[in-house]
This record gives C-alpha cells, structure tokens and sequence, in this order.
C-alpha cells in the first residue's frame, strides 16, 4: 500500500500557498492590475465612453471636478426609480462644480434619447459598449461612482441610492 501522507500534504502546502497569494492580493490574485476593477481610494482609470452624437469623452478628463457616474439602463426598474433623484440632485449641486455622467449600458442611441427626455435629464449621457463597465466590475444595474476632484474614488455604490445614500456621498466628494 501506497504512503499518501507526503503528496497530501505538498498539496495542502500549495493551498495554503495560494491562500496566501490570493489574500495578499485583495482577492485577485493572478489578475493583472491593469484588468482589477478600480477601488475606492483609488485613481479613476482613464476610460472613454461614446456620446450619442458619436464623440469620445475621456472620463479621467473630468479631473478638478466632483464626479458623480452612474450605470445605468432604462429597462432597469431600479435605474428608473432613482433617476428623478439624480436629476434633482444634479440641478441642486452643477453650481457648486458637481459633474454628472450617465453611461448607458449598450442601448441604442434613439431609445437612450427618449429616457432622457422622459427624465428631464440635462447632464451628459454616454453609451457604454460595455468595455467601462467591465473595467469597474458591474454586473447588476445600478451602480454609482463617486469620484473626488483629484481624480480618486470615494464611493462605489451598487443598486438603487435614496436621498440620503447619495447626499453622503455627495457630501464626501463636494468637501474634499
């Protein structure tokens, strides 16, 4: 009979190995930096998403400016639900530098159009083919990011914010 108790533990030294590895590395180990999806704390990555009119907009060029990005698409009864509270909350702040983008996930222009006119939304809305999105990890609709004006995440919020979620936030990246 055969003697386990060697190959077993070379493989429980290699698991905890790897453990060790993947702990070390926020829970990404393996995965180049360039493709983990950024953090809070973190510089905003540069990123370019596509206007409706067919334009690049490089998302690290909002620097020097509170940013508020949101994920969103309008079959999603969450992003619906939140949007009149965006709107309002970026009317109320634009004067004190507040920039909001709206990145669409994957819509067609003309649908995207008759949302925003639904909501009265004034701020600019880009189409993410998808490429922003799996940069910052989002598999689920909403998802907010809030961005201090040195470029630097404050805030990754998934799912639908109240009031008061996106006034903290807001407060955190309008101080700063």
């Amino acid at each position: 009979m055969r003697d386990w108790r060697l190959p077993i533990g070379l493989w429980v030294a290699a698991l905890v190995f790897a453990a060790a590895v993947y702990v070390r590395h926020g829970g990404h180990a393996g995965i180049p930096v360039a493709l983990r999806p950024p953090r809070v704390g973190a510089h905003l990555p540069t990123l370019t998403a596509t206007t409706l009119g067919g334009t690049d907009l490089r998302i690290a060029g909002l620097r020097g400016h509170p940013v508020w990005i949101n994920f969103f698409a309008s079959w999603c009864p969450p992003c619906n639900a939140e949007m009149p509270r965006i709107v309002a909350r970026e009317r109320t702040l634009r004067r004190r530098g507040l920039v909001v983008v709206g990145l669409d996930q994957q819509e067609n222009p003309a649908l995207v159009r008759r949302f925003m006119h639904l909501y009265g939304i004034r701020f600019p809305v880009y189409i993410d083919g998808g490429g922003i999105a799996g940069a910052f990890g989002v598999n689920g609709l909403p998802v907010s990011v809030f961005v201090d004006r040195h470029g630097v995440i404050q805030a990754i919020r998934y799912g639908e914010l109240d009031r008061s979620e996106m006034d903290g936030d807001l407060a955190a990246i309008l101080g700063a």
